[in-house]
């Protein structure tokens, strides 16, 4: 609502500018909303990927019975104790009534999970490059024909390149990390041409 607002206030400000032309007087407001809309904007994009960060996360932007300490801000502002009775307004057991984290979490428990999602993500990858290494690698040697080393290099090369697309933006990196894959992939199936021409 916010942003709709600012968007039309911005845009009687370009009409009031076309219509009664520029001057000193008229500059400063036009600035100033023009300030306040991308300002808006930046905390719109700031709290869209606040809330899909990592599904693990609190999102502070958010409320919900399910939560002791929400419930107890609810109950109280809205007045409505009958919320309390009723399962439809929460799918989960609370958490206990101790809990009471400040929003957002304690900068200890946020850089201690950003640790640990860094952990595990680079865990996560070095297991994924490993499958895409070794797996071939134990394939074209158990089944040594050009036909295993041709198909299975052409999927695995699709595969890693649509994983690619998928986690990196820049696609200039797509590229490049593709045609490293494929390189090396290359250099197992020449290795079983040798074997088979010998």
């Amino acid at each position: 609502m916010r942003l709709r607002a600012l968007q039309i206030q911005l845009v009687d400000d370009v009409v009031n500018l076309c219509s009664n032309g520029y001057s000193h007087d008229n500059n400063r407001e036009w600035e100033d909303h023009l300030e306040a809309y991308t300002k808006a904007i930046q905390d719109y994009t700031y709290m869209q990927q606040t809330a899909t960060r990592h599904p693990r996360d609190r999102d502070p932007f958010l409320i919900t019975t399910e939560r002791w300490v929400d419930h107890y801000i609810l109950d109280h502002f809205v007045q409505a104790p009958h919320l309390a009775s009723q399962d439809v307004f929460s799918s989960e057991e609370w958490e206990p009534e101790s809990v009471s984290s400040p929003i957002g979490g304690t900068r200890h428990e946020t850089n201690q999970a950003t640790a640990q999602r860094a952990f595990l993500d680079r865990l996560g990858l070095a297991i994924v490059g490993a499958l895409f290494l070794v797996g071939p690698m134990w394939l074209m040697v158990l089944h040594n024909t050009m036909w295993t080393s041709l198909v299975s290099t052409s999927v695995l090369v699709f595969v890693f390149g649509f994983l690619a697309a998928v986690y990196l933006a820049d696609k200039e990196k797509v590229l490049a990390s593709t045609a490293a894959y494929a390189a090396v992939l290359v250099v197992f199936v020449g290795l079983g041409v040798e074997r088979e021409s010998a």
